[in-house]
């Protein structure tokens, strides 16, 4: 991996229903080189069907430095290699091979201009990193287990979450997704992150609390109208083979953090 390395890979078949010719950018961030065998195998297995791509991977310890960086060789990429799509993968997520395909048809077949593989976080609770916001607190998200997330479509939107509240947004990871990048709303976002110190009534003692980068560029891309959707289609593992997203497990029914605060 270098910080410069693109590859592009000449389509032999482009994938149907798209009325120009689609080339993306798939991404895949890391710190110092570090990167997992699988996830390394997975970004040039990414497409059975030979969708076009151009390849970037950039390494630093400051994840939205990180991050943003990506996207601006992405961006560029758009006049240089015509890049029509953004994808991301993180060096610890290991999806099955062809994931870019069956990202790019659940994207055309639900209409959607942005679309995650559903994650789970690498504990035993079976939480994932796809939330529902809370309305008008956004340091509140409530987190899908791997139990609620069997329970819903294959891919679904935030409106075939039971207990979403009114006018609650689906928020997205960014460890294996897909978005159109040749619109222009895609102009002017950025990854960022936020973090605050409050003190906690309940427990007698401050707390530290972030907004993750993933959660607010989803909430960046609802603000420009944007249609979102998560799927467990892409058969993904994070890191080690028990942090999978095949099927349900987890000590967790709900997340009881989000109850409890």
């Amino acid at each position: 991996f270098q910080e410069d390395a693109i590859v592009v890979i000449s389509p032999t078949k482009l994938p149907p229903k798209e009325a120009k010719p689609v080339v993306v950018a798939v991404v895949m961030p890391h710190r110092s080189m570090e990167c997992n065998l699988g996830s390394a195998c997975a970004v040039f297995s990414a497409s059975k069907q030979n969708i076009p791509q151009v390849f970037f991977n950039y390494g630093t310890t400051v994840l939205t430095q990180c991050f943003n960086t990506l996207w601006c060789l992405a961006l560029n990429a758009r006049q240089t290699d015509g890049v029509t799509h953004f994808a991301m993968l993180h060096n610890d997520v290991i999806p099955e091979a062809g994931w870019l395909d069956i990202l790019f048809h659940e994207m055309q077949e639900h209409h959607l201009d942005c679309i995650s593989a559903v994650i789970p976080l690498k504990n035993s609770k079976g939480l994932t990193s796809t939330g529902i916001d809370t309305p008008g607190n956004p340091w509140s998200v409530r987190r899908l287990t791997m139990a609620e997330v069997f329970d819903l479509p294959e891919t679904f939107i935030a409106g075939d979450v039971p207990f979403r509240k009114e006018e609650a947004q689906l928020l997205l990871n960014t460890g294996c997704w897909l978005m159109k990048f040749d619109q222009p709303w895609s102009n002017g976002l950025s990854f960022c992150q936020q973090d605050r110190v409050v003190w906690s009534k309940s427990a007698q003692e401050y707390a530290a609390q972030s907004i993750s980068e993933d959660w607010d560029f989803s909430r960046q891309l609802y603000s420009r109208g944007c249609r979102l959707g998560a799927t467990r289609k892409v058969r993904v593992q994070h890191e080690r083979m028990e942090y999978h997203n095949k099927s349900v497990w987890g000590d967790w029914i709900e997340d009881e953090y989000y109850l409890e605060h």
